[in-house]
């Protein structure tokens, strides 16, 4: 009589292999969501490299990586761009009695503000068809209003008028102040809040190319004896090139000047105020200066007698 086969026995798996195979399962389904967890967090991570900012960001020398504007002329262009800055509203007195009251106190809207770089004190002709009425100074301001008040009154073009100025009066500029900007010994501290401040004081500028451009450079008084006169004049050089190479203003219209430590804002007994005194001032005036004595010897020049 035959045997019967033997039965074939399945394969036993042991503990340790049972549990081999559990995890191989696991990490198996696990791969897809680990990748992709590691893709996001790469992607967080460089989204956070972007936005680290220096800490030292909000004070930059002169850029050098910033693109320069194109190359402009060091000549005054023949044609003059329309005069947009005016008075938009005189001071209206209540009755003919108040004239005096228009004249000295009298304080009259125009559109240019700080964002001009127009600083509080500022003096500009108030023109009239080509006749200077007479010089308002800036009294007070806003970003793109400013309020000023005639200061010197020159001519009268209707006696009958109760007030001096109206809406057909264009401004000029007399002695503008513009803005200062702070060095941090040889270097300018231009933040990029300046940058923009200094863009829109470009635009300004440039609405008046017949009028010259002063840069007037100071320091405080440490150094040896010449120092703080040269070096005062090397800030005002500086903020030239910036003011040409990346701002547009033909050097043909700039001149700098140097005064040293001759006209300091504050004491120079701390560090604080001598941080104060290291700048250069930037104006407008309505004629070309005379080269000063200090600033001829800082330049290595002789002045003509």
């Amino acid at each position: 009589m035959a045997q019967p086969a033997a039965r074939r026995r399945p394969p036993r798996f042991g503990v340790s292999q049972g549990w081999a195979a559990l995890l191989w399962v696991a990490l198996a389904a696990a791969a897809p969501h680990q990748h992709a967890a590691k893709v996001a967090g790469d992607s967080t991570q460089a989204a956070a490299d972007s936005t680290k900012v220096p800490a030292d960001s909000t004070l930059v020398p002169l850029p050098k990586t910033r693109p320069k504007a194109p190359a402009q002329p060091d000549t005054i262009p023949t044609k003059r761009p329309i005069n947009r800055y005016r008075i938009v509203e005189p001071y209206l007195p209540g009755s003919a009695a108040e004239r005096q009251v228009a004249i000295s106190r009298g304080r009259s809207k125009v559109n240019l503000g700080s964002r001009d770089g127009v600083q509080p004190g500022s003096i500009f002709s108030a023109i009239n068809g080509g006749l200077v009425i007479g010089l308002v100074q800036v009294d007070s301001m806003a970003q793109d209003t400013s309020w000023v008040r005639l200061i010197k009154l020159e001519n009268v073009l209707d006696p009958r008028q109760p007030y001096p100025l109206d809406r057909s009066c264009e401004l000029q500029p007399k002695l503008v102040t513009l803005e200062t900007i702070p060095f941090a010994g040889d270097t300018p501290q231009i933040s990029p809040a300046m940058e923009d401040r200094l863009a829109h004081m470009a635009g300004f500028i440039r609405a008046f190319p017949e009028a010259p451009v002063l840069i007037e450079g100071h320091s405080d008084n440490s150094g040896k004896k010449g120092q703080p006169l040269a070096l005062s004049l090397q800030r005002a050089e500086q903020i030239k090139t910036y003011l040409n190479e990346y701002c547009r203003i033909p050097k043909g219209r700039m001149y700098t000047r140097g005064f040293g430590d001759t006209r300091p804002l504050a004491a120079n007994t701390d560090e604080a105020g001598r941080r104060q005194n290291r700048r250069v001032e930037i104006l407008m005036v309505d004629k070309v200066p005379a080269l000063s004595d200090t600033t001829a010897k800082a330049a290595g020049k002789k002045r003509k007698p």
